[in-house]
């Protein structure tokens, strides 16, 4: 939503596609366009494969009036990519993102590598880091143009008030304590477990230590009975999901990536405009957004004895962690807008169409 923002002050008309289940009601991401004024088109499927689901992305498309057509994520490359060459009227392109499976065994990889084998149809592809992913080696690239675009994002107007709407439990969890955040889904490659392990090395060390977890998923059942085994409810709150979760953001002392997988995360560019203190995982192009450690304290994934030390570290040193924060900002006000990421996409689909027409 970021990049639709920016390219509509840059004169484009850019139309959202959103792909939804049939039994799901308007989702947060749909809501939120509407509010920016963005045009939204909605496109109900069932969950898996469809052909028909294909045809009629590429028929929303073209009834829209749309010059190129940029997917985010692998279903709508797969549905894409899969299009009869009879019936795919429009050039697209597909940035990667960062593929989240962490497992050959789980169906989300399946996917991956389907996705992998449609990409062959697009006329460009985006990778969103200079270091390309570790299983983009795989894919049939000859006579494609590969381009890199960093995330960006807008200028953050976060909401003071936020707190005002909650409840007293919520705010009291707050109330003089070192709060730690984090924001994802709870899901085994977003690595919360490992932070929650962290909690655990560090009850002996800190009682004014508290975790907030911002985020709902799969792993919501697992993650909870680790917390209460070791008696840690007071000091880590699975908070559910938040559609203005950002707003959050000013009330975190520390805020914490412990992915295992990921590309270039747009929550890390959202803690570094908030001038948040940062730890994050060496995934991705994680290392290179914090500039292998000058933003923000960088650790290996799946270690939580790392994940409590670096918050440690942040705990002990807090003008240090400051000063990091104060140049992250910088960074992200700058190299990581969505006015310089639309810029360069804006050359993407010039080179695009200069090749189909």
């Amino acid at each position: 939503m970021h990049l639709m923002q920016a390219q509509k002050g840059l004169g484009y008309e850019p139309v959202l596609c959103s792909i939804r289940d049939l039994d799901t009601a308007e989702n947060p991401l749909e809501i939120k366009a509407r509010r920016n004024d963005l045009v939204v088109r909605s496109l109900p499927m069932r969950r898996g494969y469809s052909l028909n689901g294909a045809i009629a992305l590429n028929q929303i498309a073209f009834d829209e009036s749309t010059d190129i057509v940029h997917s985010h994520g692998y279903k709508s490359d797969i549905l894409l990519g899969s299009v009869p060459t009879a019936r795919q009227r429009l050039p697209f392109i597909r940035t990667l993102h960062g593929w989240t499976s962490t497992s050959w065994r789980s169906r989300i990889w399946f996917y991956e590598w389907l996705d992998i084998i449609f990409l062959r149809r697009a006329e460009a592809i985006v990778k969103v880091t200079r270091e390309c992913f570790r299983r983009i080696r795989y894919l049939a690239l000859k006579g494609k143009k590969v381009f890199c675009v960093e995330n960006g994002i807008c200028e953050l107007e976060l909401d003071a008030n936020v707190m005002a709407n909650e409840d007293r439990s919520f705010r009291r969890f707050f109330e003089d304590a070192f709060v730690i955040g984090t924001i994802g889904r709870l899901s085994h490659e977003k690595g919360i477990e490992f932070l929650i392990q962290s909690m655990i090395d560090l009850k002996t060390c800190n009682n004014n230590l508290k975790l907030v977890v911002l985020g709902d998923g799969e792993d919501k059942a697992k993650l909870t009975s680790m917390i209460y085994k070791e008696a840690l409810d007071d000091k880590i709150l699975l908070a559910g999901y938040r559609n203005n979760a950002t707003d959050y953001l000013p009330f975190f002392d520390l805020f914490v990536l412990p992915s295992l997988t990921e590309g270039l995360p747009i929550t890390i560019l959202e803690a570094m405009q908030a001038e948040r203190p940062i730890v994050a995982t060496r995934v991705g192009g994680i290392p290179e957004v914090l500039g292998n450690g000058r933003y923000g304290v960088l650790v290996e994934p799946g270690n939580s004895k790392a994940l409590a030390d670096a918050v440690l570290d942040v705990r002990r040193n807090p003008n240090m962690a400051c000063e990091r924060a104060k140049e992250a900002r910088k960074l992200a006000l700058t190299r990581y807008s969505s006015d310089r990421m639309a810029k360069e996409y804006q050359r993407v689909y010039e080179y695009v169409l200069g090749e189909t027409n």
